[in-house]
Parts: structure tokens; C-alpha cells; sequence
């Protein structure tokens, strides 16, 4: 019934128990884990300027995209020995706030699993509350 398990993981964390449940649910329908891997670079443009010097986006994406790949290889290392169907997904969404990436993705998803543990509690509430809000079939919230 079920067949794409999306974990967003744009915290900067890769949460073991997550993506545990992910992979035993998604051993039991016969489907795969979809990792989201991405950053955030939010951030107000000062008042002073109308726009950022030369250059700023240049190295603002070259920096973002460098940590998408490491946080893309770790969870490959991560997600290699749990024998079910896996995917990394790398977003470029670079602009957005996590819940916007997260909920961009969910609604492909037939179910989003997400941590609720003690670290960033307020982002962490915020994505759920836009997954729920926006585009999910099936969301499962687990405390980690």
C-alpha cells in the first residue's frame, strides 16, 4: 500500500531511530526510503543594501552545496546496511526554510517520517505543521 518512506533530514542530524522505522515500514510494504537531504540559507538581505555585494551567492551555494553532499554521504553510510530500497534526494532549494523543502517533497510521498527530539524543538513542530498543513497522505512523528 504504502511504497515511499521520505525522511527529511535538513537539521543537520541523521536521527538512527527515524530512519530505522523508516526502513522496518518500508521492508514490510515492499517499497523504499526516500532521504531528503538539504539547507537552509534563510536569511534577511541587510536593510543598508538593496541586494548582496558580488560574489556573496556565488559562495553561499558553493558552501551549501558542499555540506548537501557530505550530509548525502553520510547518509548513504548510514543507509547502505539496512537491506531495503533506498534513494538520496539533494535539494538545491537553497532559499527556503526547512518546512518549505520538506513539505515540497512530502506531498510526492505516500508517507513522511519525522523525528520530534529535543534538538531545534521549534523548527522541528514548524515542519510538521507544514507537512500536515500542505501535502500528506500519512505523517508519522516519532520522539527521538
Amino acid at each position: 500500500m504504502f511504497k515511499e518512506f521520505l525522511v527529511p533530514l535538513l537539521m543537520g542530524d541523521i536521527p538512527s531511530p527515524v530512519l530505522q522505522t523508516a526502513c522496518a515500514m518500508a521492508k514490510a510494504w515492499r517499497g523504499r526510503v526516500v532521504a531528503l537531504v538539504g539547507v537552509s540559507q534563510v536569511a534577511p538581505i541587510p536593510e543598508a543594501w538593496e541586494y548582496y555585494p558580488a560574489g556573496v551567492y556565488e559562495s553561499m551555494r558553493e558552501c551549501a552545496l558542499a555540506t548537501v553532499e557530505s550530509m548525502a554521504e553520510a547518509a548513504d553510510a548510514r543507509l547502505r546496511y539496512d537491506e531495503v530500497p533506498y534513494e538520496i534526494r539533494r535539494s538545491e532549494s537553497f532559499w527556503l526554510t526547512p518546512s518549505e523543502i520538506t513539505a515540497e517533497h512530502a506531498r510526492y510521498a505516500d508517507v513522511t517520517v519525522l523525528g520530534m527530539g529535543a534538538n531545534e524543538r521549534d523548527a522541528r513542530h514548524r515542519v510538521f505543521a507544514a507537512v500536515v498543513a500542505f501535502c500528506v497522505y500519512a505523517a508519522m512523528v516519532m520522539k527521538t
